[in-house]
């Protein structure tokens, strides 16, 4: 076995003997190699990690030389570098590193405190930190790998201790808390966190004269190094700390299996403290994600005779129950939990309840419970299947001083009642990158089925936790299946089968009624009336949100006979009220996934193929109908009504390509086609298109649709787009198609497409076409797209005047119309034809409106856009520093939130500009040789031959740095632009781009 050790002096052992390595130079060829294995290392990127900026004319041959070296060196197929391109990687089952090791521990080590595993957390924390020996990257101080790298994993270990002293903190160690944080302050003197966690752990091992000294040592550092005072944060723990009020952080138990008990609940373990010797049932653990509901109901029951808890089986409403129990035990006379899941009516239930507070059933039970201390607390758990229990729920209201917390999977609907409806638990993050109330329950149900369960990707996790709708039961039983599938599988399984399948997964402390999520899931569904019922099948076809106007609509069509159907409102009640579906604040409802999952499969064909069609009939006449909405000044209200119904959208266009409705999913897709552009979906959009061109269609529905594909494709700089749309044209043409939008826009694209190319023969052909076309069309709307194309094409070819003329009638035709969003478009293109012709100030103007336009308007990608002309335009009139920033802004939207790589060549082409005002040329020749390397990878022009404004600053930066220099430095930034881009947005590790590119280029979709 080979280990690379990185944490200490760079040295390679065989079975701990150490290996024979040759000089510094082949020694950090191997530790960069190491520290990003398995993912490769582009040649660039070693030659810079070596020799930095002024690498020699042999660098390239002598990282070769190196790496026949390291291969003589590992001398075994189990541990090799594999050669892939321009890149090198270290894989192998026969190789190993300390930094690796050291990661994955940390990780680990975090996990388990997130989930309040503090003994385990601290033991992988501290084994961890054990592992280091001496400076890291010892022996590479002088290259530049060595100072970089040992940067990166000094932040590492730095953060490793904090965790440390928190998991000893919560373990009630503050003196081992106290010696690892002292020696952290040691290494960051001035890391302000250090030092409050040094003063509060001396704190809380007794030693409060010692916390304070550490305060006033602090502000004594930073008056002297940074002349400045400590931070609200560092004040307030030393403010704690004179007032002895400063408290530890939540403690676990020694097992680390425990999360403690929020400070005003009553211990789940102590019930010795209740009124009246009351036994509750034990609070799960953990017992996460509830305080609010705790915290609610307890203040309700202040002054209400009665609350009910609601929600199908597997919410927790039991859990809760026994929360608010304990809570209020010492303010109560007495509390009393009575379970009524075995009792059919309220006869035999009321009995119960007799018994759970100590008194002999009579004939008259109201009579007997008067007994009871007023405020007295009875807790009614299970009631839905009692029949009669709202009768009897008023009776003891009436005749006696009770007070009742009732749980029931539907309301009890009597005088005086507060319904709290329990949701299920939360599925986002807590917003500090731990784990969301959802993760933590399930990662510590996974950890004990089979130990390191837990341990995968926080992100995959949590959509796993997604799928499962935060359902505790459906978490709980997922976790029991990580005994045989990692949650990457769970995740997998859940996508391609109905949760429903999780009912296998039995456990013995459940009851029946909960043996697996479909169980409790038909439970509830039993209790529905008819045209709930109903509505359920609606809801399940309609795939995700609706619109209750929407659902209303197809609810009424498939329902409604002669003389009426069931109330709509009325189903919609029973729906939400038993949990099935929820309503948001915008007038929408869906089924939780788990309950759109297990109806959908069991399907019905005597009432889902009626639903089927009423759904198909009405969302396609929605789409329809608000298509030309999407133009002009009502495009925000077409696109909120379309994004209202989006999931139903996309599920009955799914249902019309299923069942080969060919006519229904043309005409959807058609209109849905400017619908995905303005919302920034064009990934998806194409998706569905090309799903659509799959059946078999009519000759002039086949060439709008490729149309429709080709201007798509012009849109994500897809080469084939050309040809696609050559084609389509013709035919269109040749079929004496009318010419309309999508025939213009499909011209129009297509000259843009090719000017980009660099084909300017073709580009000016094509944008006479789209003229003409647009001529005959007779729309005025049209004409205006055509000569905005006109002006685009003309800034290729220099002509600026003429390209800013097009460009300012342009604006005025969009303020006009009304159409913002054309506006963004045309405002981005004059201020580039200003740049070109050297008055800046008044393309900073532009810029800046069309900034301001897409703060309000959903522009989708064609944001990073406007930031990138915004920046361009700032840097134009040498505002360095806010150009940066505006660029550096639409570089992280075209490389994360829309990716887009023409986008972001063209950024960095930008960014090189402002580097060369900035005064760094070598890094302005980077950035130039990374665009160019981008456009080439897309066919596109390079940078070189961009406008005016661009080709100036580029020369000068040529000027000032010579031929050689420049084309040394250019074939730097040219060997890895992914490496380039990841620096730039400070990320480690890209390997690439794998989502399909969007560009924007300012034209418009049909």
């Amino acid at each position: 076995m080979l280990d690379v050790r990185l944490l200490g002096p760079v040295r390679l052992l065989r079975d701990g003997r150490p290996v024979a390595l040759g000089g510094a130079k082949q020694r950090a060829v191997l530790a960069l190699l190491a520290l990003e294995s398995p993912r490769a290392v582009a040649v660039p990127t070693l030659v810079d990690a070596v020799w930095g900026d002024a690498p020699p004319a042999s660098a390239r041959n002598a990282v070769q030389v190196y790496v026949s070296g390291l291969r003589a060196a590992l001398g075994t197929d189990d541990a090799r570098i594999e050669r892939i391109g321009d890149t090198y990687r270290l894989v192998g089952a026969g190789i190993g590193s300390d930094v690796g090791r050291f990661t994955e521990q940390v990780a680990e080590g975090r996990a388990a405190l997130r989930s309040s595993s503090a003994e385990r957390a601290a033991a992988l924390l501290d084994d961890a930190l054990r592992s280091w020996d001496g400076t890291p990257f010892g022996g590479l101080e002088d290259l530049p790998v060595g100072e970089r790298s040992r940067r990166l994993v000094e932040e590492a270990r730095a953060t490793a201790q904090v965790e440390l002293v928190d998991a000893l903190l919560r373990l009630r160690r503050p003196a081992d808390a106290a010696a690892v944080a002292e020696a952290l302050v040691g290494e960051r003197p001035l890391d302000e966190h250090a030092w409050t966690l040094l003063a509060s752990a001396q704190y809380h091992a007794g030693r409060q004269a010692a916390a304070l000294a550490t305060c006033r040592r602090l502000r004594r550092v930073l008056a002297e190094e940074l002349g400045v005072d400590p931070s609200p944060p560092a004040l307030a723990v030393e403010a704690a700390i004179l007032a002895q009020t400063l408290r530890p952080p939540a403690a676990t138990g020694a097992d680390g299996s425990g999360v403690v008990t929020p400070a005003d609940h009553v211990d789940a373990d102590d019930a010795d403290g209740l009124p009246g010797g009351a036994v509750l049932p034990m609070l799960p653990d953990p017992f996460v994600g509830r305080d609010g509901e705790v915290e609610h109901v307890s203040a309700l029951l202040s002054a209400a005779r009665v609350v009910t808890l609601t929600g199908f089986g597997g919410l927790g409403k039991t859990t809760v129950a026994t929360a608010v129990a304990r809570r209020l035990g010492s303010s109560r006379p007495a509390v009393h939990f009575c379970d009524l899941s075995a009792e059919l009516s309220w006869t035999t239930a009321v009995d119960r309840v007799c018994r759970a507070l100590d008194l002999e059933p009579t004939d008259d039970p109201v009579a007997t419970l008067s007994g009871a201390a007023d405020g007295t607390l009875v807790v009614l758990d299970n009631a839905e299947q009692v029949a009669d229990v709202g009768r009897g729920v008023s009776d003891l209201l009436r005749g006696t001083g009770l007070t009742l917390l009732v749980t029931s999977r539907r309301p009890l609907r009597v005088a005086g009642e507060h319904v709290v409806r329990l949701e299920p638990l939360p599925t986002a993050t807590d917003g500090e990158g731990g784990p969301s109330p959802a993760a933590t329950l399930f990662l510590a149900h996974a950890e004990r089925v089979r130990a390191g369960a837990g341990r995968a990707p926080l992100e995959r996790t949590e959509a796993l936790c997604t799928l499962l709708d935060g359902i505790p039961l459906a978490l709980e039983l997922a976790a029991s299946r990580t005994r045989a599938l990692t949650v990457e599988q769970l995740g997998e399984r859940l996508r391609r089968a109905p949760v429903g399948g999780l009912g296998d997964a039995r456990r013995a402390d459940l009851p029946a009624r909960q043996a697996g999520l479909a169980v409790v899931l038909d439970a509830s569904i039993e209790l529905l009336s008819v045209g709930a019922t109903l509505l359920l099948r609606v809801l399940a076809r309609l795939g995700g949100w609706a619109s209750t106007e929407l659902v209303e609509q197809v609810h009424v069509a498939v329902a409604a006979p002669p003389n009426g159907g069931p109330d709509f409102l009325d189903a919609l009640e029973d729906l939400v009220d038993v949990g099935l579906a929820e309503v948001d604040g915008a007038g929408r409802v869906r089924l939780r996934t788990p309950v759109r999952d297990h109806v959908s499969a069991r399907r019905d064909p005597a009432v889902d193929d009626a639903v089927e069609a009423s759904v198909g009939d009405h969302v396609e006449a929605l789409v329809v109908a608000t298509a030309p909405l999407l133009h002009g000044p009502t495009a925000p209200d077409g696109i909120r009504r379309l994004s209202h119904d989006h999931d139903a959208v996309l599920a009955a266009l799914g249902h019309a390509i299923a069942a080969d409705d060919r006519r229904r999913a043309h005409a959807m897709t058609l209109g849905l086609g400017r619908y995905w552009l303005l919302t920034g979906r064009l990934v998806e959009g194409r998706r569905w298109l090309d799903a659509v061109r799959g059946l078999d269609h009519e000759v002039a529905d086949r060439i709008r649709l490729d149309l429709l594909a080709g201007t798509y494709g012009s849109y994500v700089n897809d080469a084939d787009a050309v040809g696609l749309l050559e084609d389509a044209l013709a035919r269109a043409a040749a079929a004496h198609l009318p010419v309309d939008r999508l025939v213009v826009n499909g011209a129009c694209c297509l000259a843009a497409m090719t000017a980009h190319l660099g084909d300017l023969t073709a580009a000016e052909r094509w944008a006479s076409e789209a003229a003409e076309l647009a001529r005959r069309s007779g729309e005025p709307a049209l004409v205006s797209l055509a000569r905005d194309l006109a002006a685009h094409v003309a800034s290729y070819t220099g002509n600026a005047e003429f390209a800013l003329e097009a460009s300012l009638a342009g604006i005025t035709d969009a303020r006009r119309a009304g159409d913002r969003f054309d506006l963004v478009n045309l405002l981005s293109s004059a201020a580039e034809n200003l740049l070109d012709l050297g008055r800046g100030a008044e393309a900073v103007r532009l810029t800046d409106e069309a900034f301001a336009l897409t703060r309000d308007l959903d522009v989708g990608p064609v944001v990073a856009h406007v930031l990138m002309m915004r920046g361009l335009a700032l840097a134009g009139v040498e505002r360095a520093r806010e150009a940066r920033g505006c660029l550096l802004e639409a570089l992280r939207m075209a490389q994360d939130r829309y990716p887009d790589r023409f986008i972001v060549g063209a950024i960095l082409t930008a960014l090189a500009v402002v580097a060369a005002q900035e005064g760094d040329d070598a890094e302005a020749a980077r950035l130039w040789g990374s665009a160019d390397a981008v456009f080439a990878d897309e066919g596109a022009v390079p940078a070189s031959t961009a406008g005016a404004f661009l080709r100036t600053s580029l020369a000068v930066v040529a000027q000032r740095l010579g031929a050689e220099r420049l084309t040394t430095l250019q074939a730097v930034g040219a060997g890895a632009p992914d490496d380039v881009v990841a620096r730039l947005l400070g990320q480690a590790g890209v390997d690439g781009v794998a989502v399909p590119p969007t560009r924007t280029t300012g034209r418009a979709v049909p």
